[in-house]
C-alpha cells in the first residue's frame, strides 16, 4: 500500500489542503508551526479514520480530536480524504468523516465499488485492515508521532495477536493468543474464579453450602414443630378474648349512640315544632341608622350643664364705672352740702338696706340675675348713705377717698372681666347644646320618633334602640335555633332520625348478644370511653396478628415441611455439581496451559525473524557498536550487545540509541505483521531528530533503502536532513516537500 494523495478539507489548521507523497521516500520539510504534525495527523485519520463505539468517548479519541479539530470551526465539518494504492492494483479513494465517525471507501477508477463493509473494526471503517492491521496496530507500528519512537513498549499485548498470526505458517485468522483468549473466557463464563461471585463455580460452592444448611434447618424443623403447635394454641386464645373485648366496648359505645340518637330526633321534632311556617324572615335593619341613634345620643348625654352667667352684665358694669367717677366728681363740689344732716342720708341707708335685703330673698328665691342686682343696687346705696354720713360728720380726706373710689373701680373692672369671660362660655355650650339637639332631632326623625323636645327625643330614641335591640335578639334567638335544626336534621327529615336511632338500638342490641356475659360485665366495669377503643383494637390486632402469624408459620411448615431424605439428595446433587465444575476447570486449565507452551513456541518462531530484520541495519545504524540483539516478542523488549559483550536493554541506552534501535523494531514489525503480499507505508515524524551527525545519515539511508520496497513519509524540521534529501532523493520515485511558514496559510496542493 502507498498514499497516492492525502487532502484536508477542513483539518487542524488547514481548510481544502493537499499533500501528494511520492511512491518511494518522501522528506517533507518544515519550520516548527509550519503544520508538519497535523499532516503527519492527517495521513493516520485519513487511513484509519475514528473509532465509534457504544459509551464515553476515549481520552486518546478525545485528545486527537481537541488536538486536530479545524482550528477556525465555522460549523463547516472535519474530513480528510486519501487516495491509496494497493498492491492489487486497485486505487481506493478513503473519505473520513470525523465529526460523525462516518466513511466511505470507494473504488477511485471503477464506479459502484464500495469497500466501507469489509474494513470495519471497532464500529466504523479502518483502511489499515487493507494491511491485516487495525488503527491501534498501524499506530503503534507504522505511524510514529514525534517523540514516540520508544512507544511501541507502551502497550505491546496489542500486537500479540498480529505477531502470532505472522508465525502461523498458513496465515490463519486462528492463533494460540485468540486460542487462549478464548479459553479464559470459556472458563471465566463456564467456571469463574472465586472472586465472581455470580459465575458457575462460585454458584456451585453456595449451592453446596445452601445443601447443608437446609438439612440441617429441615432437621431442626421437626425438633421445634410441636413447641409452636403448643404456643399457637395460646396464642389464639389470647386473640379471642381480645377481640371479645373490641366487641363488648363497640357494643357499650353503640348503646350511646343509639341514646344519643334518640335525643337528636326529639330534640329536632321539638325544635320543627317551633317552625311551623318553615324557616324564620329575617327583619332587615339598618345599622347605620343604629349607629347615628347610638352617636345623637352620646353626643346628648355627653352634654355639660349650662347655665346663664348672675350678676350684672358687661354693659351695667360699664354704667356703674361712669356713674361711680361722675359722683366722684360731683362730691368734691358738694363738700358742705354732704356735711349737712339732714333725713337724705337716712333715707339712702334705709333704702340699701332693704335693697339688699330684697336682693336676698331674690336669691334664695333661685333667680340669681335679679337678686344680684338688687343685692349690689342696695349694697350701693347704703356705700352711699353711709358716705353721706361721713361727709356730715366731717370732711372726707381727699387722697382718701380717691384711693377708696380707684378701688372701687378695679373691682368693676374685674367683674367685668369675669362677666365676659362666663358670657363666651356659656355661649359656647350653648352652640354646643344646638349641635347636640340638632343631630338628635336628625336622628329621631329617621327613627320616627316624635317629641316636642330634645328630651322628649332623647327618651324616645332609648326607647326605640331598647325595641329594635329585642327584635335583633329575638331574630338571633330565631335563627340559631333554626340552624341547630338544620345541623341536627343535616338534610334528613325527623322521621329518617327516628329511623336511625332505631337502627343503632337495633345494632347495639345485635353486638351485646355476641358477646360473652362475664367479658361484657367486666369491659363495663372498667368503664372505658370510646377514645379507648383504638388500645382495644391494636391489642386485639397485636394478638390476632401473633397468632395469624403462629398459624401462617405452622401452615407453611405444614406444607413445606421439607422431608430430611429430600434434603440429603438435593445435598449428593450438589456435590456432584460442584465435582463436576471442578473437573471442568482443571481440564481447561491443563489446555490453557498446553496453549501457553505453544504460545512460547511461536513467541520462540517470530523472535529470530525479527532478530533478523533488526540485524539487518543495527550495525549499520549505531554505527558498527551494536552488531547483536534479541527480541521479546510477549513485551517487545529488544536487548543488543556488540563484539561479544554483555547483554543490554536498549531502552535504557542513550535517547538516541534507544530510539534508532526501536525504530529498526518498528520497521521490522511492518514487515512481518502486514498480510502477505502487501507493504505497510511508514509515517515518520522527527524520529531522526536525537541522532548524532553520522548516525543519522545512517538512518536517513537505511529508510531510504526500505522505501525501495514501502514507502517511507517523513517529517523533519532540520536542515541537514533536508540538504541530504536534496542530494539523494530524485522525482519521480522520491520527493521533497518544502510547507510553506507558519505565517502564511497553505491553501491548494502543496509544491513538489
Amino acid at each position: 500500500m502507498r498514499f497516492d494523495s492525502v487532502r484536508a478539507h477542513p483539518f487542524g489548521p488547514f481548510e481544502d489542503a493537499t499533500l501528494a507523497p511520492a511512491p518511494g521516500m518522501t522528506v517533507i520539510y518544515g519550520p516548527n508551526e509550519a503544520g508538519k504534525s497535523s499532516w503527519h495527523a492527517a495521513l493516520y485519520a485519513a487511513l484509519c479514520g475514528m473509532r465509534r463505539g457504544k459509551g464515553a468517548v476515549r481520552s486518546d479519541d478525545r485528545n486527537f480530536e481537541d488536538r486536530h479539530r479545524p482550528w477556525d470551526d465555522a460549523g463547516g465539518g472535519w474530513t480528510v480524504t486519501a487516495v491509496v494504492a494497493l498492491a492489487d492494483g486497485r486505487r481506493i479513494e478513503l473519505r473520513q468523516d470525523l465529526a460523525s465517525r462516518n466513511c466511505s471507501a470507494t473504488d477511485a477508477d471503477l464506479a459502484g465499488a464500495d469497500y466501507a463493509n469489509e474494513i470495519v473494526h471497532d464500529g466504523s471503517p479502518d483502511g489499515s485492515r487493507f494491511l491485516g492491521l487495525n488503527r491501534n496496530t498501524f499506530l503503534g507500528v507504522a505511524c510514529v508521532r514525534q517523540a514516540d519512537v520508544l512507544g511501541v513498549l507502551d502497550d505491546p499485548e496489542a500486537l500479540q495477536e498480529d505477531l502470532q498470526r505472522a508465525a502461523a505458517t498458513a496465515g490463519a485468522d486462528s492463533t494460540a493468543a485468540r486460542a487462549l483468549e478464548l479459553l479464559e473466557e470459556c472458563f471465566r463464563e463456564r467456571v469463574g474464579s472465586p472472586r465472581a461471585t455470580t459465575k458457575p463455580l462460585p454458584v456451585a460452592r453456595r449451592r453446596l453450602d445452601e445443601a447443608r444448611e437446609a438439612l440441617d434447618a429441615a432437621r431442626r424443623q421437626h425438633d421445634d414443630y410441636a413447641e409452636r403447635h403448643a404456643r399457637l394454641e395460646r396464642h389464639v386464645q389470647e386473640a379471642a378474648l381480645c377481640e371479645q373485648r373490641v366487641s363488648a366496648l363497640r357494643a357499650l359505645i353503640a348503646d350511646v349512640a343509639a341514646e344519643d340518637a334518640k335525643r337528636r330526633a326529639e330534640r329536632a321534632a321539638d325544635l320543627q315544632s317551633r317552625f311551623p311556617g318553615g324557616a324564620p324572615r329575617p327583619t332587615m335593619e339598618d345599622d347605620r341608622l343604629l349607629n347615628q341613634v347610638a352617636d345623637a345620643l352620646a353626643g346628648w348625654r355627653a352634654l355639660p350643664g349650662a347655665t346663664p352667667p348672675a350678676g350684672k352684665t358687661v354693659e351695667e358694669l360699664e354704667r356703674e364705672a361712669a356713674e361711680v367717677a361722675g359722683r366722684t366728681r360731683t362730691e368734691a363740689a358738694s363738700t358742705s352740702a354732704a356735711r349737712e344732716p339732714g333725713a337724705s342720708a337716712t333715707a339712702f341707708l334705709a333704702l340699701g338696706v332693704v335693697g339688699m335685703v330684697l336682693g336676698i330673698v331674690l336669691l334664695l328665691a333661685e333667680l340669681p340675675l335679679p337678686g344680684i342686682a338688687t343685692l349690689a343696687g342696695g349694697a350701693g346705696l347704703v356705700w352711699w348713705g353711709l358716705a353721706k354720713r361721713r361727709a356730715e360728720l366731717a370732711v372726707p380726706d381727699t387722697a382718701a377717698m380717691n384711693t377708696v373710689i380707684e378701688g372701687r373701680l378695679r373691682l368693676i373692672r374685674n367683674q367685668q372681666e369675669q362677666r365676659l369671660a362666663a358670657d363666651r362660655r356659656y355661649a359656647a355650650a350653648m352652640e354646643r347644646h344646638s349641635r347636640a339637639a340638632e343631630a338628635l332631632g336628625a336622628a329621631a326623625l329617621a327613627a320616627g320618633v316624635a317629641a316636642p323636645d330634645p328630651e322628649g327625643q332623647a327618651d324616645g330614641l332609648v326607647e326605640w334602640r331598647r325595641r329594635r335591640q329585642e327584635r335583633v335578639a329575638e331574630q338571633d334567638r330565631l335563627g340559631a335555633q333554626w340552624d341547630e335544626l338544620q345541623q341536627v336534621l343535616a338534610g334528613r327529615e325527623v322521621g329518617d332520625l327516628r329511623g336511625h336511632a332505631e337502627r343503632l338500638r337495633d345494632e347495639a342490641n345485635g353486638l351485646s348478644a355476641t358477646v360473652d356475659a362475664d367479658v361484657m360485665a367486666e369491659v363495663r366495669r372498667e368503664s372505658p370511653g370510646a377514645d379507648q377503643l383504638g388500645r382495644f383494637e391494636e391489642d386485639a390486632r397485636a394478638a390476632r396478628a401473633a397468632s395469624d402469624g403462629f398459624r401462617g408459620e405452622m401452615r407453611q411448615r405444614e406444607a413445606d415441611l421439607p422431608s430430611v431424605v429430600g434434603a440429603e439428595e438435593d445435598l449428593e446433587a450438589a456435590e456432584r455439581d460442584l465435582a463436576h465444575l471442578q473437573q471442568l476447570g482443571k481440564t481447561l486449565k491443563t489446555t490453557v496451559d498446553f496453549l501457553e507452551r505453544a504460545e512460547e513456541r511461536v513467541h520462540r518462531d517470530i523472535a529470530p525473524v525479527l532478530k533478523k530484520t533488526v540485524l539487518e541495519w543495527l550495525p549499520r545504524v549505531t554505527g558498527g557498536r551494536y552488531d547483536d540483539c534479541k527480541v521479546d516478542p510477549e513485551s517487545l523488549q529488544v536487548d543488543v550487545r556488540g563484539g561479544g559483550s554483555r547483554w543490554r536493554d536498549a531502552s535504557y541506552l542513550s535517547r538516541g540509541t534507544a530510539e534508532q534501535v526501536y525504530l529498526l523494531l518498528r520497521l521490522a514489525l511492518a514487515r512481518h505483521l502486514t498480510a502477505p503480499g502487501e507493504s505497510c507505508p511508514m509515517i515518520l515524524d522527527d524520529v531522526v531528530a536525537a541522532c548524532d551527525a553520522g548516525r543519522k545519515v545512517a538512518v536517513l539511508e537505511t529508510l531510504r533503502a526500505i522505501s525501495r520496497e514501502t514507502q517511507v513519509v517523513l517529517f523533519t524540521h532540520e536542515d541537514d536532513v533536508l540538504t541530504w534529501a536534496k542530494e539523494h532523493l530524485a522525482e519521480p520515485e522520491d520527493r521533497v516537500v518544502m510547507l510553506p511558514p507558519p505565517l502564511s496559510k497553505p491553501a491548494g496542493e502543496q509544491p513538489v
